[in-house]
């Protein structure tokens, strides 16, 4: 028996730069829990701080592309 065609679904549009602040935001979140929380948690407490670096440094590449995408035409880069 065959299987009807699936509907193409169509792309979620999201804003890169709010997607990376809130996973940022939750790594600090985790980072200062785990700070009060001391103890043989020392893996964690490195892994929330490397969250929390990495969406920092991310974010301003995120704006970065986007100028760059704007300045060469590419098309709606809002979103």
């Amino acid at each position: 028996m065959t299987e009807p065609a699936r509907p193409e679904l169509e792309p979620i549009r999201a804003d890169a730069l709010h997607v990376v602040a809130v996973g940022t935001a939750c790594w600090l979140v985790a980072l200062i829990v785990l700070l009060f929380a001391r103890g043989s948690h020392d893996l964690w407490l490195w892994t929330a701080a490397a969250g929390v670096g990495l969406g920092l440094l991310g974010m301003p590449l995120i704006a970065l592309q986007r100028r760059a995408a704007t300045r060469r035409g590419m098309g709606n880069t809002d979103r």
